[in-house]
């Protein structure tokens, strides 16, 4: 492979490869993004469909010293790059880990068995100081939905079993 120009401090290739999934009967070329969308290595930056951006999984204006780490960076089609901007997307597992190693107000234990339909005491993610109770109502690989007991509102929560603690184990705390 011919050498491509780097980005970052890293080569854009193995920023490409490495934040990708690969589509079977394709080029390696082209690829998928983390939310779906199909790139094109060849498009960088580019306004293309397949036209994608390197983004800052944390963002620069939050944690400016990560801005050239590779664990960061990802190819994300450049449309979904721009609506996001600067926000944080916390069912994200990069942006969930960094939070909650930083996060002294979640305990650092196993965490709960979650059931569906049972009121739990919960972190909306792994930023938030205080939980709040909720019920869930869906569990799957990608999120948890809750709803909220204060408001009724419904919400994704990162699939962690750490931001969820049975109501008697906080209790007993009290």
């Amino acid at each position: 492979m011919t050498v491509t120009s780097k980005i970052y401090g890293w080569e854009k290739w193995d920023i490409f490869i490495h934040s990708t999934k690969g589509l079977s009967r394709h080029s390696p070329h082209i690829r998928m993004d983390k939310t779906g969308k199909t790139i094109n290595f060849h498009h960088h930056g580019i306004c293309k469909v397949t036209g994608w951006e390197v983004d800052h999984v944390i963002p620069r204006a939050i944690k400016p010293s990560w801005w050239n780490k590779f664990e960061n960076l990802c190819a994300l089609q450049w449309q979904e790059n721009r609506a996001k901007s600067n926000k944080l997307d916390f069912l994200n597992k990069k942006i969930h880990d960094f939070y909650l190693n930083e996060n002294l107000f979640i305990p650092n234990n196993r965490g709960t068995r979650l059931y569906v339909n049972t009121h739990y005491w919960c972190w909306a993610n792994s930023k938030v100081r205080e939980p709040q109770m909720c019920k869930i109502k869906e569990i799957n690989r990608k999120f948890i939905l809750v709803e909220w007991t204060i408001n009724g509102k419904t919400s994704k929560v990162y699939p962690s079993s750490r931001l969820f603690k049975s109501l008697d184990r906080v209790k007993r705390r009290l």
